[in-house]
């Protein structure tokens, strides 16, 4: 659904649909009567909206497929249900993440339809090489989404599972914890296009991949390596995906002249507690091990101070030191982890679970349980049901 994204609701709509139907079920067989009236006044409701939505503009032509899916997924949805009797859940089920799968291709292919198979698309070969070649575990990489094809691995969805390798990005589960960041970079949408050099660095850009020269934001730039249609080109200013700031700024009084690589935002109740910290040199962080879903970095601190993570901000993360401290994380940079350290040198495991799994995993577990025991109560209760109408 979107890679990490909250659920999306024209996914979603069959599943939850579905999931009170048989609830109903379940519960009460007779209601299964009531469903053509429900069926009709939601239909009634749904082409009011779809009406209003284009007598006043706001449908999107591009998001066609998408309404022609929530409507067909819908209908079938409910089609299914009325021969709830002959058809199980489990197949209605697999039907319709089938039919989700199919619809992700034809969107996709729609979308490729526009460009030439020519043009130049940054693959998965692409990164990985650089991933090869580099001595940093962790980097960003900028290219102009509005030159890569949909399908790109850079672009807008299909970047996700390079999350830390790019700037753009699309309905990620990590927009709502960036929105104070994007708001001051000027981002109202979440389709997200950072082209500016300075918050490149900010954000660990090793490599900008271009077609040409003129796209290079200055001549300090220097030429690496060419793969197929791109030139790659090394960011002089790279600092890393981490290193700490001695200049604190309230986020209250943030405005769009903020020096991005000197001064750290901070929440007012933070910078209340943080704005004396006394200056002191530059520290960077050095990743020495990736996994999936954690991060071991070393960094060594003279002084008291904060350290930036250029990884955005979630409840999800957690990060023990080499003295199996937890520490905690802040909220800095308008979206990103910040972690106070007083002097010392630090090995610190970043890891990640995302926020609720757990029980999620647990209420899933048993509530298939459940399914497959309630399934088989209502199928002998039926059964007996017809062997005493037979008789």
């Amino acid at each position: 659904f979107h890679g990490f994204s909250e659920p999306s609701m024209r996914v979603a709509l069959p599943f939850v649909f579905l999931s009170i139907v048989y609830t109903a079920l379940i519960i009460d067989e007779d209601g299964l009567k009531n469903l053509y009236k429900g069926l009709v006044a939601y239909s009634i409701l749904f082409f009011i909206c779809i009406s209003l939505i284009v007598s006043f503009g706001f449908y999107e032509p591009k998001h066609s497929t998408h309404l022609i899916y929530v409507l067909v997924s819908f209908f079938i949805a409910c089609l299914i249900s009325l021969a709830s009797k002959k058809i199980p859940l489990y197949l209605t089920l697999f039907f319709l993440i089938l039919e989700s799968t199919a619809h992700s291709l034809l969107a996709m292919q729609t979308l490729n339809k526009n460009f030439y198979w020519h043009n130049p698309n940054f693959t998965q070969e692409y990164v990985d090489y650089l991933h090869d070649v580099d001595e940093d575990l962790v980097f960003r990489l900028y290219v102009n989404p509005n030159k890569l094809m949909p399908s790109s691995v850079l672009n807008l969805n299909q970047s996700l599972q390079y999350h830390f390798m790019t700037t753009t990005t699309y309905d990620t589960m990590y927009e709502p914890n960036l929105s104070d960041f994007l708001r001051i970079n000027g981002f109202d949408w979440h389709i997200i296009n950072i082209d500016n050099p300075i918050i490149h660095s900010l954000l660990g850009v090793k490599y900008y991949a271009v077609t040409n020269e003129d796209e290079l934001p200055n001549t300090e730039f220097k030429y690496v390596t060419t793969l197929d249609h791109y030139f790659i080109y090394r960011n002089p200013n790279f600092s890393g995906m981490g290193f700490t700031y001695d200049e604190y700024i309230p986020l209250s009084k943030v405005d769009n002249s903020i020096d991005w690589q000197n001064q750290l935002i901070l929440s007012d109740n933070d910078y209340n507690r943080y704005s004396s910290i006394p200056s002191s040199e530059r520290a960077y962080l050095k990743i020495t091990e990736k996994g999936n879903n954690y991060l071991i970095a070393d960094i060594d601190i003279s002084h008291e101070t904060i350290l930036f993570v250029s990884i955005p901000f979630n409840k999800g993360w957690s990060v023990v030191d080499n003295y199996d401290n937890n520490l905690d994380i802040m909220k800095v940079q308008g979206g990103f982890m910040g972690l106070y350290l007083q002097p010392g040198n630090y090995h610190l495991n970043f890891n990640f679970i995302p926020y609720g799994f757990k029980i999620g995993l647990i209420a899933s577990t048993l509530g298939m349980i459940m399914l497959i025991l309630t399934n088989k109560k209502v199928y002998i209760r039926r059964t007996n049901n017809n062997e005493k109408e037979k008789h």
